[in-house]
């Protein structure tokens, strides 16, 4: 079996298996490796041809990182395994844990605030909400754009999530004042079926997500080194509510993670934040122990 074969298969498995953000993910990585090696017998694949791989990578892009090389490694070890039966042992590359930065909250406030002002406006209106859910809920892009109206309940200010990466229904919250946008929006466009839907009624792309974030971008002249991309407004969550106090397992169910270590990848501290906290406690116990005072 070529191996373009065995990716096509483990595609297919995928689409009827996982969720649309997994294949979309996985879709992103198979056309890279289609080229090198989508030619190439499975039994023809060992250690020496994904080395070769990474060697052409780092060649094409000389600021490719690891973790980017491993997502590679592991799809084309997963595929061959899953689909030809072939194991092939690989060491994962050594990665550079870099601080992940989250949307300072000067960015948040300009880009809720943009749309805010020209609320009259529909799609301003629909802007508005979609990311102050994003903020208030930690929804990922398929979660956010999946809500139907029929699963918002505006007594107990709760959203049913049904269409989850982890195929496991849960629940979020959102406060009272984003309820009255969220009703607003409903009743003014007639909306009936998803909460978030194009000018044609359609439901809301990833296209045109990143198209509106885009230009909020050049309007607010936010510079390029700020990553204000859909997944960092989740991120973005589950670090406020880490900062104001919130507990973990609740932090952990309402993201929809299947363990602690995953959520705990999603809490990004600022250096300030940790300077506070470090001095406020050190004080503390400094002042305890009489070494002050």
């Amino acid at each position: 079996m070529e191996f373009k074969e065995a990716i096509n298969n483990h595609i297919l498995f995928v689409e009827v298996t996982q969720s649309e953000g997994t294949l979309d993910f996985l879709k992103g990585k198979t056309g890279m490796i289609l080229k090198y090696m989508g030619e190439l017998d499975c039994e023809d694949i060992d250690k020496n041809t994904i080395l070769k791989f990474i060697s052409e990578q780092r060649k094409r892009n000389p600021s490719i990182s690891n973790a980017t090389l491993n997502k590679y490694i592991q799809l084309i070890r997963k595929v061959l395994k899953t689909q030809c039966d072939i194991i092939i042992k690989f060491e994962k590359l050594k990665e550079v844990k870099k601080i992940i930065k989250v949307i300072p909250q000067d960015i948040v406030l300009q880009i809720l605030n943009h749309f805010k002002k020209t609320i009259t406006n529909k799609h301003s209106h629909r802007n508005y909400v979609y990311f102050r859910l994003l903020l208030e809920t930690g929804l990922r892009f398929r979660e956010a754009t999946n809500v139907l109206i029929n699963n918002v309940d505006f007594h107990n200010n709760v959203i049913l999530v049904e269409e989850t990466k982890t195929k496991a229904e849960r629940y979020v919250f959102f406060s009272n004042e984003l309820k009255s946008y969220i009703m607003d929006l409903i009743i003014k466009n007639n909306l009936k079926g998803y909460l978030f839907t194009d000018f044609k009624g359609n439901q809301l792309s990833y296209l045109a997500v990143t198209s509106i974030l885009k230009r909020a971008r050049k309007r607010l002249k936010i510079p390029k080194e700020i990553s204000i991309s859909n997944h960092k407004w989740r991120h973005t969550f589950a670090t406020n509510f880490t900062k104001s106090g919130g507990n973990l397992e609740v932090l952990r169910q309402i993201l929809g993670h299947t363990s602690i270590e995953t959520t705990q990848k999603y809490i990004h501290l600022d250096k300030d934040y940790l300077s506070l906290a470090y001095n406020q406690t050190m004080q503390n116990h400094l002042l305890k122990t009489q070494i002050i005072g």
